[in-house]
């Protein structure tokens, strides 16, 4: 069966052969989920809401988290922008912890140091220290044991959540792998945040996580604020040539301070990606080209190295068998079966259990006038599929019924 992680020469082919896209049946759409999870720390339940990548129920993969600041605000339009770009092989799929508010001022502001008339505007401000140890000590643990998580962590907030995430990237940089912070409001209490942030940076002979941050039309104090901490970032590469900080700020003038967040989440999931993408050609002319210089076998292990190289960036493995699986379907295409059954017998070898992989396999077989192995094929996808209740598994009934007429 066919998958949707496709790249533009396998669309284009797909089309023009006339075989069918993948069809679910009718049904709910679920974005999400709700969930009450205490905290002993804040003294309060707090409602936390859990987008799980697509095929997570049928997978035993593990899965990067994305830790969301103000989720209630921000989850629909997060979760769509991670399940666009993993749809379209530009990143992972991610598990999105949606954490959403009770006394935002009090949970994602630092202590007040200098500013005492800010203090009195805003009575509870200053509790961002113990708000990180909420998501570190009960929220984190939690998620961890209730779902199949990857030590790899991603932090993203927006104004007083940038901030946050800045706070927390200076304090415990170790707690997430990456940052997004969107348009932070530095310039709270008068901007004290960058004396313990060059201190920090001083001290630190490499830092091995991903900063991303923008600022929308905002100007003045704002905008200050963020070319201030990106000075200190880029002080710090030019004092470590050799083991450079991978940091990035964007002005975004042509977004407002409310409609910034959608944008930057876009464009910094992309950044902490950016050598997530696979060696595959992008256009018919590049796949031709390639099948004459380096043939079907050198194409696939090159995507196999790829996303081995990718699960040791990330410290936990990254799969390429929707990839392969892609590839597979393009090489049907172009009436190369014995390339098609290559590739799919590398994601049968690399990935056991996937009904999936078998019921291409087993495509490629028939298209190869090979029914004996077309058989064996689906009947393994069948069996995997009635095991882990996987949603090849009518498709696969069919396809050997019809073999065996």
């Amino acid at each position: 069966m066919k998958k949707l992680l496709l790249p533009l020469f396998i669309l284009l082919v797909i089309r023009v052969s006339g075989q069918d896209m993948l069809v679910e049946e009718p049904g709910e759409i679920v974005i999400g989920q709700t969930l009450t999870v205490h905290s002993a720390i804040l003294d309060e339940d707090r409602k936390i809401l859990i987008g799980l990548p697509e095929g997570y129920e049928q997978s035993t993969d593990p899965y990067a988290v994305l830790y969301l600041l103000d989720g209630d605000g921000h989850f629909h339009h997060t979760t769509g922008t991670i399940s666009f770009l993993a749809g379209n092989n530009k990143m992972p799929g991610l598990i999105v912890v949606g954490v959403t508010n009770t006394d935002r001022n009090r949970d994602l502001t630092p202590p007040v140091t200098t500013d005492t008339a800010f203090q009195a505007r805003m009575p509870t401000a200053g509790g961002a220290d113990n708000f990180i140890r909420f998501m570190k000590d009960e929220l984190i643990p939690y998620v961890d044991q209730h779902y199949r998580t990857a030590p790899y962590r991603i932090l993203v907030g927006h104004s007083f959540g940038g901030l946050l995430a800045v706070h927390s990237f200076v304090n415990d940089p170790d707690l997430f792998n990456a940052y997004i912070a969107i348009s932070p409001s530095l310039w709270y209490d008068n901007q004290s945040f960058f004396k313990p942030a060059g201190t920090f940076l001083k001290e630190r002979d490499s830092l091995n996580q991903t900063f991303y941050m923008t600022m929308g039309n905002e100007g003045g104090y704002m905008l200050g604020g963020a070319m201030k901490l990106a000075a200190l970032f880029e002080e710090f590469n030019e004092d470590h040539p050799r083991n450079k900080f991978d940091w990035k700020f964007e002005e975004m003038p042509q977004e407002t301070h409310g409609s910034v967040p959608a944008k930057s989440t876009y464009n910094g999931l992309e950044f902490i990606y950016k050598d997530f993408a696979p060696p595959i050609p992008n256009t018919y002319e590049e796949f031709l080209a390639m099948m004459e210089t380096a043939g079907p076998a050198s194409l696939i292990d090159n995507i196999v190295a790829h996303y081995q190289m990718l699960s040791e960036k990330y410290g936990y493995p990254v799969s390429s068998e929707s990839t392969v699986n892609s590839l597979g379907y393009g090489f049907l295409s172009e009436n190369m079966p014995d390339a098609a059954i290559l590739a799919f017998e590398t994601n049968t070898k690399n990935y056991p259990g996937s009904a999936n992989a078998f019921d291409s396999l087993g495509d490629a077989y028939k298209a190869a006038g090979k029914r004996g192995q077309a058989k064996e094929s689906y009947e393994k996808a069948v069996a995997l599929a009635e095991k882990n209740n996987d949603p090849v598994l009518a498709t696969s009934k069919t396809k050997l019924a019809e073999l065996v007429e």
